[in-house]
């Protein structure tokens, strides 16, 4: 059930509270002008209606109409895959509705992929235990991707499973759910490829992960680019291959996207674990826990440190590893507002952090009953325009 900042009687209290604070601290500084209430800056229509249209994701929902079974894995399974996920679409083509591709067990094997996987509309990739309730989490299906293929965009495409449509022709009500996706490659991440990612998605609609573990990508564990109403739910997303700069390391990235929801998931040893950035509006990251963050794109320029060696060994001390964000509004890049009006709720992570790596960060963005157990939280100042901050 989503329970975003209803306006109950509680609620109302919590916000009085918080525009008497406003108030007190604007009074000299604001005097003769209207000052805006808290209300007018939190949207809970907007974050009530984020993630999966048409019903919250459960056992019951989506409805499957027809399941296409994977043959047991090989050792070289990328067709077997491809194939069922054509038949279940020819199924859809047909007949309609939202069709299953199982995998099988990994008491049969893992599966062993050196291509990315393609999803299409109205098609979900599950493991075996999909609508059970007494799933075996030792016997779940494995897919290892160790990529080969570089023919994407810009010579490159490193994605492990790609939703992708088209501006024109979004792909739509589908999604990946109750298996483990392990990479073993180390490929890369080319700059400006949008590649090196677990699950990407782009131009999408009405699509979910759920119940996903996701090991080892060398940029993000899920990308969400140009979509709306994503769910990301009930997933471990844990370590990277890298963790510098260039947009590595990061978790469930909402980018240009809206009305995305990622509620009830673990990022553990990650840089980023939960990131909006460019025009990422009204999107929501509910009750998720997030530890051991980890940075290594802060270094002392080396002429800093002969010239004071003393100064930069006590900085180099003072820096931990974990010092980056795990709950991030990552700007943009050009004169637009930037992210705004989203919310973090009930989150539990380190460090809570509104940036100026991407340039502006828009209005409203709004973080409710979090916690941030290391370093807190921190807003850039703002340096170009106060409407934005």
């Amino acid at each position: 059930m989503k329970r975003y900042i209803r306006i109950n009687k509680l609620n109302r209290i919590f916000l009085l509270i918080l525009f008497s604070f406003y108030l007190n601290t604007q009074l000299f500084s604001d005097l003769g002008s209207d000052s805006p209430t808290i209300d007018d800056h939190i949207f809970p229509y907007e974050w009530m209606l984020s993630g999966l249209e048409g019903g919250d994701l459960s056992n019951d929902f989506p409805v499957i109409t027809g399941t296409v079974p994977v043959d047991n894995p090989t050792g070289d399974d990328f067709q077997k895959i491809d194939e069922a996920i054509d038949d279940a679409y020819a199924g859809y083509l047909a007949n309609g509705g939202i069709w299953a591709v199982m995998l099988q067990p990994s008491s049969a094997g893992k599966y062993v992929v050196n291509k990315t996987i393609e999803m299409k509309s109205n098609v979900i990739l599950c493991g075996p235990y999909q609508w059970k309730e007494d799933k075996d989490e030792d016997d779940r299906a494995i897919i290892e991707f160790d990529i080969i293929d570089y023919g994407g965009v810009n010579g490159y495409n490193r994605n492990c499973i790609s939703f992708k449509g088209t501006e024109q022709a979004q792909l739509e009500n589908a999604g990946v759910e109750d298996f483990y996706i392990k990479r073993i490659d180390t490929s890369g991440n080319p700059t400006g490829t949008r590649s090196g990612v677990n699950i990407y998605m782009e131009n999408c609609n009405n699509c979910f992960v759920s119940g996903v573990e996701s090991y080892y990508p060398q940029n993000h564990h899920v990308t969400m680019y140009n979509c709306n109403h994503i769910e990301v739910r009930g997933c471990y997303f844990h370590e990277a291959q890298d963790y510098g700069e260039g947009g590595d390391g990061y978790g469930a990235v909402c980018d240009n996207s809206s009305y995305c929801l990622v509620e009830d998931n673990i990022f553990n040893h990650l840089r980023h674990s939960m990131l909006l950035q460019n025009e990422a509006n009204y999107n929501v990251y509910g009750y998720n826990y997030s530890i051991k963050g980890k940075q290594t794109n802060f270094e002392i320029p080396w002429y800093l440190w002969i010239i004071f060696p003393v100064h930069c060994a006590i900085l180099d001390n003072a820096i931990d590893e974990d010092f980056t964000g795990d709950m991030v509004c990552h700007g943009h890049p050009e004169d637009g507002p930037g992210p705004m009006a989203n919310l973090f709720e009930g989150n539990i992570g380190q460090f809570m952090w509104v940036d100026l790596h991407h340039w502006c960060n828009g209005p409203d963005n709004t973080f409710h009953r979090n916690a941030a157990l290391k370093h807190g939280y921190h807003i850039y100042p703002w340096q170009k325009n106060s409407k934005y901050r």
